[in-house]
């Protein structure tokens, strides 16, 4: 398919979920998280990818997020089914991911980017 991104992620995932049709996405963060699903063995449910500045406005994201950055976007926000499988991931993946990345307990959710190397 020719919206197909890598083995598992299609670009349509991506794509702004207001409905703009916004879909800038770069590849290195899809090919990233490639990894963590062939890892995992397990599908990604993408919550967040592609933000045009007014859904992420919406939906309280930092203003200058990697969600909207030019030149493709650069973060996602994804979960899986076993949340307690998830939880001992982001504690594997922490020290491993090369750009941002947090587990938030709460919502049961990752972000990864591949901006500077931070954790908060």
């Amino acid at each position: 398919m020719m919206d197909d991104m890598t083995p598992d992620f299609n670009r349509v995932e991506f794509a702004c979920r207001c409905g703009c049709g916004l879909d800038s996405i770069n590849l290195g963060i899809v090919e990233r998280l490639q990894v963590c699903r062939d890892i995992l063995q397990e599908p990604l449910i993408i919550l967040s990818g592609c933000r045009c500045p007014e859904h992420n406005q919406k939906v309280g994201g930092a203003s200058g997020s990697l969600h909207t950055a030019a030149g493709g976007m650069k973060a996602v926000d994804w979960t899986i089914k076993d949340k307690d499988k998830l939880r001992r991931f982001g504690i594997f993946l922490d020290d491993k991911w090369n750009g941002g990345w947090h587990y938030y307990p709460q919502q049961h959710f990752i972000h990864s980017d591949i901006g500077l190397k931070r954790r908060w």
